[in-house]
């Protein structure tokens, strides 16, 4: 008979350690997600003469260096938050969250929405109807867009380093919106003007007009975004 040895409420960042300190000689090792967000560390042992009742540590110095076999990694975030925290606090007040799947506004269930506007999680996946999230998990694919998607392509506009922090975390917000390559995109003269214009920078009401240019025909919670952009844009640090 198998015996099963689990080591519960591990958190994410220590997985790796904690798997590697203990002892799992002729077992299958998994990583299973907790409601809480921490971990559960299995091993299975096709014999019980091969383990104990509990997992013994090695010695540092003995410390294994095989992979285990785990779970998809897409169970184990591990992207740090890059943006500024006002970027993230302003991407959350508009976007909402949901812990449950819902339908696009204007595609429907072409294209399935959870969390803080997710719509593909971080291992590729799409969202997908019926589909469930806590927040601790939908701010790791909140984190992990604006990482990987916003980042990249906000650090390559070249006044970015002229920005302080409010100015950077308005331009997340809008990237995370309309989309993180909008710089010198055939629809955003007005934005990229903004960008390529730090002499107009103390403009708040230049900023606000062209900001509000991109409210979709006036739909209201595009204003107030807009205008939260804007004015956080003109918000010294």
């Amino acid at each position: 008979m198998n015996k099963v040895v689990e080591k519960h409420d591990i958190p994410k960042e220590n997985l790796n350690d904690k798997i590697a300190d203990y002892e799992f000689e002729g077992a299958v090792v998994s990583v299973i997600p907790q409601p809480d967000g921490r971990f559960t560390i299995r091993a299975v042992f096709k014999d019980d003469s091969q383990s104990s009742s509990e997992p013994k540590p090695n010695p540092p110095v003995e410390k294994k260096k095989s992979e285990p076999t785990v779970e998809p990694k897409s169970l184990l975030p591990t992207t740090k938050e890059t943006a500024p925290k006002a970027a993230i606090e302003l991407i959350k007040e508009f976007e909402g969250f949901s812990d449950k799947a819902y339908p696009d506004p204007i595609t429907q269930w072409q294209l399935p929405t959870i969390g803080y506007g997710t719509t593909i999680y971080p291992d590729g996946t799409h969202v997908k109807r019926g589909d469930t999230i806590t927040e601790a998990r939908a701010c790791e694919c909140l984190a992990d867009h604006v990482a990987k998607k916003c980042t990249p392509a906000l650090t390559k506009i070249p006044t970015w380093t002229k920005m302080n922090s409010n100015q950077q975390s308005a331009f997340y917000s809008f990237a995370y919106n309309l989309g993180a390559g909008f710089y010198k995109g055939a629809n955003f003269t007005s934005i990229t003007h903004v960008c390529d214009s730090p002499e107009q920078w103390n403009d708040s009401a230049w900023i606000e007009e062209q900001f509000g240019k991109y409210t979709n025909h006036g739909l209201k919670g595009l204003v107030r975004r807009r205008k939260a952009e804007a004015k956080l844009f003109c918000t010294p640090t």
